[in-house]
């Protein structure tokens, strides 16, 4: 209230901002590529979504694409700006709220997700049968709600090139924009995830290997293959998440060079643009199904490895 009284909100507190073009069209190009390769595999998990796995697949790729327009897009378009909060205050607020809630609904869902594939891997599947994986699905979204509308949001700022809990309109302030919910969902989900994902893999090339003759037979070797792309996968999830969500807990609370704030945001918005090319490029199933809808046979390829 003070500094409002001092200097209404508005365009004039773009002075403590810096406008960052290159980041910026950056930004949105890569979003925006992102979103349109989303899209075709979206449609492709849709197809697919009578298997509980694909149906939390296709839940995170759309949390995922509404997580880009804060990242990236809205991201892009606020540094060509060269915005701070004070600029826009109830755009910026609404924003961060709308990007936590994203971010920390995508945390649980791929937990879920990992989760899913380990019960299938220990015959426990029928922990996701029927109904229960929109049950799994609800918690997720209703996470993600509660820290949209009961945790403090993260700002942007152009002048630091990332999102943060303190405005900066002062230094008084450093100590008193705080979200503890947040930093403990990035400390123990993400981090929880990555030793999951581990788990995964380490677990299919165990069953890979004991398997009699795996790699002497054609199914042996295909289902070499099918472990790598799952691999691939995870690695690309894994990095992003890990990187991003250590880099967001570190420096809203301790003094980090610019260089590793940028690091910090690329990887975040790397995390989420590089999983449609990943689907694309390792997974049979939905490269398949869009080169049917391109009415391409060529390089279509029958999956019968799971």
């Amino acid at each position: 209230q003070y500094f409002s009284r001092i200097m209404p909100p508005g365009p004039a507190w773009r002075e403590l901002g810096e406008v960052r073009f290159v980041y910026g069209y950056w930004s949105i190009g890569s979003g925006v590529i992102a979103e349109a390769l989303y899209f075709p595999c979206m449609l492709a998990l849709r197809a697919e979504s009578r298997n509980s796995c694909y149906k939390i697949m296709l839940w995170i790729s759309l949390v995922d694409m509404l997580t880009l327009l804060v990242s990236s897009i809205f991201f892009g378009i606020g540094l060509i700006h060269g915005d701070v909060f004070c600029a826009r205050p109830l755009w910026y607020f609404w924003l961060g709220a709308y990007g936590i809630g994203c971010w920390t609904a995508s945390c649980l869902g791929c937990l879920t997700l990992v989760c899913n594939r380990l019960a299938e891997l220990l015959d426990r599947g029928w922990m996701f049968e029927g109904r229960r994986t929109y049950v799994f699905l609800a918690i997720s979204t209703l996470y993600g709600v509660a820290f949209t509308f009961f945790t403090p949001p993260p700002l942007f700022n152009s002048k630091y090139q990332s999102y943060f809990f303190d405005p900066h309109i002062d230094e008084s302030g450093e100590y008193l924009y705080r979200n503890i919910p947040h930093a403990v969902n990035n400390l123990t989900l993400v981090v929880l995830s990555t030793f999951l994902y581990a788990a995964l893999c380490i677990i299919i090339f165990k069953k890979q290997s004991s398997a009699q003759g795996a790699m002497a037979t054609v199914v042996g070797r295909t289902r070499l293959k099918a472990s790598r792309a799952v691999f691939l996968q995870a690695a690309v999830i894994c990095f992003g998440n890990f990187t991003s969500s250590i880099m967001y807990v570190y420096f809203n609370f301790f003094y980090t060079p610019p260089a590793l704030v940028i690091f910090g945001q690329v990887a975040w918005q790397l995390g989420l643009s590089l999983q449609p090319i990943i689907y694309l490029l390792v997974n049979t199933k939905i490269r398949s199904y869009i080169f049917a809808l391109l009415g391409i046979t060529r390089f279509m390829q029958r999956s019968t490895t799971t």
